[in-house]
């Protein structure tokens, strides 16, 4: 199961906290460059066992925590 939805989507919904530390997450830039503290898409139930890429299964999470 697939529902569009982009990093801004979560950040409406959650903020720009890092789910699993609880602290502030840098926003992505363009062009994209390593840093452990930008935001990524972390999934609840990871893909790998069969989670939906869907809104309510993902939340940020600092590059590094992932």
């Amino acid at each position: 199961m697939r529902e569009p939805y982009t990093i801004f989507d979560i950040v409406h919904r959650d903020g720009w906290n890092c789910w699993i530390c609880g602290s502030a997450c840098r926003r992505p830039s363009q062009p994209w460059t390593y840093h452990g503290a930008v935001a990524t898409i972390d999934h609840l139930v990871p893909l790998s066992l069969n989670g939906p890429d869907i809104l309510a299964n993902v939340k940020l999470a600092h590059h590094r925590c992932n």
